[in-house]
């Protein structure tokens, strides 16, 4: 009875709100209604006509790369709550979607697991998913809010694995640069402030744009200055 009520809720969410399925395995979209089309301009023809070669076509080259691992350690995440019959968290990815004359949007795209033991489509085990315009970058790109605990999680590229942001694991260096940055400082004054060569600053300045999912430090000093990261 509780799969059964599961599933009712997830077709009574998918109507209402115009929401899309997914094989939360492999990620391939399974249906979408007209309000995710209106969205996105992806149609029910397009994920017929590309199965699971869906993301190669509408998905940003780099999201392309790195969406794969970050869902990896998203499912591995999910058995360890079910295993300890934990509430599963939502999972969002801020990702970038083609949309009909080629151009990237950002999308939020965030997912439910729905668990059916006796109600297969194309897999046992389902996600409720919903794509809506969205502006968010930064660490914040890979979120997992997990409902029972009011806490969130970040991808972390470094470790490879969700942690609170508090664990974002930058060094202390990183965090200098970043404040000198924000001070007006170029690279030659900060390697006579920090007495650090120049590859080494610009060594660093490349892991905080891979921690902080940012292609350069004027947004990696907004977001950093955002949440409080110095």
């Amino acid at each position: 009875m509780e799969a059964v009520r599961d599933f009712c809720e997830f077709l009574s969410q998918f109507w209402q709100k115009g929401l899309g399925a997914i094989n939360i395995e492999t990620l391939e979209p399974i249906f979408v209604s007209e309000l995710f089309t209106k969205e996105t301009g992806i149609q029910n023809r397009d994920i017929h006509l590309c199965g699971i070669d869906f993301y190669e076509k509408f998905l940003h080259p780099k999201d392309y790369i790195i969406l794969p691992r970050i869902h990896d350690v998203t499912m591995k995440y999910f058995e360890k709550q079910k295993a300890l019959n934990e509430c599963m968290p939502i999972a969002t990815y801020n990702i970038r979607l083609k949309n009909l004359v080629g151009d990237y949007r950002s999308f939020s795209m965030s997912f439910k697991i729905i668990s059916i033991e006796t109600i297969s489509v194309k897999s046992k085990r389902f996600g409720l998913l919903i794509c809506q315009p969205e502006t968010k970058f930064g660490f914040e790109r890979f979120v997992l809010c997990i409902p029972d605990k009011k806490k969130r999680l970040y991808f972390s590229n470094t470790s490879g694995k969700y942690v609170s942001k508090e664990h974002l694991e930058f060094r202390a260096i990183e965090k200098d640069i970043l404040k000198l940055i924000a001070g007006g400082y170029n690279e030659a004054k900060i390697t006579k402030e920090l007495h650090v060569k120049i590859d080494l600053i610009r060594y660093y300045k490349k892991c905080i744009y891979q921690k902080l999912y940012v292609s350069n430090m004027s947004e990696a000093i907004y977001i950093a200055t955002l949440h409080n990261l110095i």
